[in-house]
């Protein structure tokens, strides 16, 4: 998949994303950016629901605006807001999407079951949706993504509202999954990409701060992470004085991790950067315009 300069703008002065390019093949590339950064914008037009109003989105070289089918058929989507029908169960419901999406009979069948058998819920395919915890609605989505055995696989903040546990085998789920395929997740957490992502895109106000491996993400915020032990009494200062990316309470007080183009005290120490320290970093020079 290849990005050139695309742009979209809900209204004249509505939010939107502007000039994104960037070139993509298998593997797992995750999309980070706080709440309101244009990702779900981006994911919808990647995902073929509008249409870019500058730039182009090519799939195998095709332009997708022209030639949206040629994307359509090798495409699974979950997007951010995926609800069920309670009433049904999993196989019904995935017989319903199966056949809007042009499966019948022994193969829909048999794609439903290695779909079913792919997140883990072959066991509990008979029990109504609506008996799901928010995990299993989630597996749900991804085997209904998955029914046309997709190319692309786009998810849309997957995890939001998953416990540790739901968000740790859907994790997994991806790894698994991205062996022969592009997937695109987007997410404003860093941990769901952080052992799975093979690629990172990190996005503020509409616009593209950083795309490469996690490697270079992690090597740009070398030397701009500090970490030192304060009073509990003193963290409110030095939360409105820096970019603090951690703070752990200890029995001597709290240890504290800021991101800086300097060290802001002589007592803090220059420490090896996490990605969470990376991306704070990113987002905070992006607030400064850097």
């Amino acid at each position: 998949m290849q990005l050139n300069q695309v742009g979209f703008r809900y209204g004249r002065s509505g939010p939107g994303i502007r000039q994104i390019s960037w070139q993509q093949g298998a593997g797992v590339l995750g999309l980070l950016g706080p709440n309101g950064a244009g990702k779900s914008t981006l994911m919808r037009l990647l995902a073929t629901l509008v249409v870019p109003q500058e730039g182009q989105i090519l799939w195998n070289g095709h332009d997708v605006a022209k030639k949206p089918d040629a994307l359509r058929h090798e495409l699974g989507y979950l997007p951010q807001d995926f609800g069920v029908y309670a009433a049904l169960n999993a196989w019904e419901f995935l017989e319903f999407l199966a056949a809007v999406k042009g499966l019948h009979g022994a193969k829909a069948k048999a794609r439903i079951e290695f779909c079913l058998q792919a997140v883990g819920l072959i066991e509990r395919a008979g029990d109504r949706l609506g008996d799901y915890s928010g995990g299993m609605r989630q597996r749900v989505g991804i085997a209904q993504a998955l029914l046309n055995d997709p190319s692309l696989l786009i998810v849309d903040e997957p995890t939001v509202g998953l416990d540790p546990d739901e968000r740790m085998r859907f994790r997994h789920l991806l790894t698994e999954l991205a062996a022969d395929r592009l997937i695109i997740l987007s997410t404003h957490i860093v941990s769901d990409v952080e052992a799975t992502a093979t690629e990172l895109a990190v996005m503020a106000a509409g616009s593209l701060q950083f795309f490469g491996t996690p490697e270079q993400m992690l090597a740009g915020a070398e030397g701009h992470v500090f970490e030192w032990t304060i009073a509990s009494t003193e963290l409110g200062l030095w939360r409105e004085k820096c970019q603090v990316s951690a703070a752990v309470r200890r029995p001597e007080g709290i240890r504290l991790k800021v991101v800086a183009d300097a060290a802001p005290t002589a007592a803090a120490q220059v420490v090896t950067p996490t990605l969470e320290d990376a991306y704070t970093w990113l987002l905070s020079k992006s607030r400064k315009g850097a």
